[in-house]
């Protein structure tokens, strides 16, 4: 609705499978169109840069179903794109992924453009600050569970009540159920559970 366009699919990069791929949910498709909307990312940038060089140049327009840069053309196809504007989603210089409008009534403008541009800034800080958040969080759950680890085993009396619960904070430390101690006899080298 920003822009006027009756769709829009955002696009994250997926760095295990290497693609782009659309993310729920989408405005005026369907889920069909937000399951099948995925390519791969190399690939895009390859094409991308004899049309749109995305990396560098934040948005792309086009009102002519020629101009859709060629790894689009698939989606061109079976999704009746007649025109398309598209801006990079980038924070520090990496892409983070695309957003893509299709089929404006009376064609995309510039200032349709430079405001998809704002908005694919503000989502990709967005996304950099949730991400950076959750590692945080993830980073801060292990010392918790590390200091409890400390605290564990300063309170020890015995080397059997700290072995006991050295065991304990370790395996909730690497999410396991179940962990066990195996000790090597000094003189014989025969193990020990």
């Amino acid at each position: 609705r920003l822009i006027g366009a009756p769709r829009c699919i955002v696009t994250l990069y997926d760095a295990q499978s290497g693609e782009l791929r659309a993310q729920s949910p989408g405005f005026g498709v369907g889920d069909e169109v937000i399951a099948a909307f995925h390519f791969p990312a190399r690939a895009a940038l390859r094409a991308g840069r004899r049309v749109w060089d995305f990396p560098r140049h934040t948005t792309y327009l086009t009102n002519s179903p020629e101009d859709i840069p060629p790894f689009f053309a698939p989606f061109r196809t079976a999704f009746g794109i007649e025109s398309m504007l598209a801006a990079a989603m980038r924070v520090e210089g990496r892409v983070l992924g695309i957003v893509f409008a299709a089929n404006k009534p009376g064609g995309f403008s510039e200032d349709d453009a430079r405001l998809m541009g704002v908005f694919a800034s503000q989502a990709a800080v967005a996304i950099e600050n949730a991400r950076l958040y959750a590692e945080a969080r993830a980073r801060a759950d292990e010392l918790a569970l590390l200091a409890r680890l400390g605290e564990a085993l300063n309170r020890a009396q015995t080397a059997d009540e700290t072995l006991r619960l050295g065991l304990v904070e370790a395996v909730k430390l690497v999410n396991c159920e179940r962990g066990s101690i195996i000790l090597m006899e000094p003189g014989s080298g025969a193990l020990q559970m």
